[in-house]
């Protein structure tokens, strides 16, 4: 999760580079890389987020999923036709128990960070027009000293967006899917060199912990490599003499100018790179691990300070327990206990999902606490915090879905689960909910019995007004997760239908304020807008949790009223889709055509 301050301190150690393939003979180039992948997605996330028009509101200003998904691809595929050889995308498949306090802390800087834009933003926001699409992504910007202007966030990161983007590096982005976004001359000269159906899927991994201790093995394992990161954690793995480490804000094109598309590639790309065995030994000390040790006891101390200490700490014989501690987080002998089987059947999961997964399914002191029930962190989203919490009205699904971890075969906690331990917001605080769990067999039985019979009933109904819908509309799904929140209102407003041209939706979104054919200029997005797309979404992700967790039974495990379940949540719209942003949703409801967000001016 990075040491406050590292990086600061150690600036003045880096070197410069190139990367991949370059007319430039000054310098050695490095023409392998591993891809922190989480800390690429906040990365493009915040150059995003930089752009973003000052016209728009805080709320429409945040990136969406699909924006950050387009981001991250267009990203890769400006290294790769620059030559940059991407070995591994590697993203985090569970936190380790250790880290639960820090993650608890981020939690709750979030919670407040909500709170306090709620309260000075209560009069609403203005709407854009819904026929304005968000602003062109400029592919070169990303490599561009965008660092120089990102803009601290006013609301929490979007919480879906990693997830998002695994999903579609493993399913989504097809040469003819990348067409869409990507100017011509950037997708035709990236076909020419690579002709892989799905050109990510085979190097994204989801892995049993965190993303860096992989990075820094597999750099270890690849002598030259550099691992591109955020992370200051990676400058104190042991990655070997000829590997280092890069981070995201000091990439940049050579020469770009004002261009919005390149119009030569290759590109010269320049960065930083950082040699952790050669700044330790100019500074005079083992390893880096004993500054950053240091520095975490320190926080305001000056370089000279810390590194009179660490000298002095790691002369030290036995070493205090205190540093034998904080360095054990940095051993890679812990990467050689992983076994690679056991993270198969992550490749297809959320990381929240993934997470239980690792806590139930493997024995590992790690990740598993005998003494304690599941743990899962419910994501920020973006809500009115003076409400009650959005996920609150879906936790009956998320019971059926950690209930349903019962029936894998595969499970190693020793006994059957009784509760998973739900950490989410209550008011100004947060809270860790007890969820308990419906015994196997009958009670699974029913209550996924219900729900099956529940979407098939709503699913005739509303293909009375929308015969050509089916289960893999997003504005199906929806309608549903409002019907799951409102039905008493579903029940007393039938004239007209509330399914005709989705009447139900346009007035919970508070669109109703204008005609069908309003461009909403003047309208303004109050809270309880807000507010009702957040509890959409949450029924939606819940929905996922349970067929994410249907998915990983084996066939002869779900049977019955199981199995048809499992095939209808199978058509859930992909991430991106269902967590579409205020915007985009509005956008969809009036039958726009999903945004393409990347400038292709030059792109004949």
């Amino acid at each position: 999760m990075g040491i406050p301050y590292l990086t600061r301190h150690l600036a003045s150690f880096s070197e410069s580079t190139l990367l991949g393939t370059s007319q430039d003979s000054s310098c050695k180039a490095i023409k392998s890389v591993v891809i922190d992948g989480p800390g690429l997605v906040h990365y493009v996330h915040s150059v995003l987020l930089s752009q973003a028009s000052s016209s728009l509101s805080q709320v429409e200003r945040q990136p969406s999923c699909n924006e950050v998904s387009v981001a991250f691809m267009t990203y890769l595929v400006i290294l790769q036709t620059s030559g940059v050889n991407i070995l591994r995308i590697y993203f985090d498949g569970a936190l380790p128990l250790n880290k639960r306090d820090t993650r608890l802390s981020r939690l709750e800087a979030s919670r407040k960070q909500l709170e306090i834009f709620c309260l000075s933003h209560r009069e609403g926001f203005k709407w854009s027009p819904i026929e304005q699409r968000p602003a062109l992504i400029d592919p070169v910007r990303f490599l561009q000293d965008s660092h120089t202007s990102l803009k601290r966030p006013l609301l929490p990161g979007n919480p879906f967006m990693v997830s998002a983007v695994v999903e579609d590096l493993k399913s989504r982005w097809t040469h003819s899917e990348m067409s869409l976004y990507l100017p011509r001359n950037l997708i035709d000269i990236y076909k020419a060199n690579n002709n892989q159906y799905h050109p990510w899927s085979d190097i994204t991994e989801i892995i049993t912990g965190e993303a860096d201790v992989f990075c820094a093995a597999l750099a270890s394992q690849n002598p030259g490599a550099a691992i591109l990161t955020s992370d200051s954690d990676l400058l104190l793995f042991d990655i070997g003499p000829e590997s280092t480490i890069i981070f995201f804000d000091t990439i940049r094109v050579e020469d770009a100018g004002n261009k919005i598309v390149p119009t030569e590639l290759p590109m010269t790309i320049k960065a930083m790179k950082y040699h952790p065995p050669s700044i330790a030994d100019r500074l005079g000390i083992p390893a880096l691990s004993y500054l950053a040790h240091e520095l975490n006891q320190s926080p305001r101390s000056k370089l000279a300070e810390l590194v009179r200490r660490a000298k002095i700490a790691s002369d030290l014989t036995p070493k205090t327990s205190a540093y034998v501690s904080f360095l054990e987080e940095y051993d890679l002998q812990n990467f050689l206990q992983y076994d690679p089987s056991e993270a198969h059947a992550l490749q297809n999961l959320d990381t929240r999902i993934s997470e239980l997964f690792v806590q139930c399914l493997w024995t590992n002191n790690n990740f598993q606490d005998q003494r304690q029930a599941l743990h899962i962190y419910l994501p920020f989203l973006v809500e009115d915090h003076s409400r009650k919490c959005a996920w609150a009205e879906s936790v009956e699904f998320r019971r059926l879905a950690y209930s349903l971890l019962n029936l894998n075969g595969a499970l190693t906690t020793g006994s059957r689960l009784t509760a998973v331990i739900e950490c989410v917001r209550r008011g100004r605080r947060l809270c860790l909910d007890n969820i308990d769990l419906y015994s196997i067999g009958e009670e699974v039985e029913r209550e996924s019995a219900s729900l099956l019979d529940g979407l098939e009933s709503f699913q005739r109904q509303y293909h009375l007004r929308h015969q050509h819908a089916n289960y893999g509309s997003p504005l199906f799904w929806r309608t549903y997760a409002l019907y799951e929140i409102h039905r008493d209102w579903f029940t007393t407003n039938n004239q007209p239908s509330p399914f005709k041209n989705h009447v139900a939706l346009k007035s919970f979104l508070g669109l109703s304020r204008g005609t069908e054919y309003d461009t909403f200029d003047n309208e303004t997005i109050e809270w309880d807008d807000i507010h009702s797309l957040a509890q959409l979404q949450a029924v939606l992700y819940s929905l996922r949790m349970v067929y994410q967790i249907l998915q990983g039974l084996a066939q002869d495990q779900r049977g019955g009223s199981l199995a048809r379940l499992c095939d209808i949540l199978a058509q859930l719209p992909s991430l991106q889709v269902l967590m579409r942003s205020f915007h985009e949703v509005r956008r969809e409801l009036y039958g726009f055509e999903p945004t393409l967000v990347t400038d292709t001016r030059c792109s004949s």
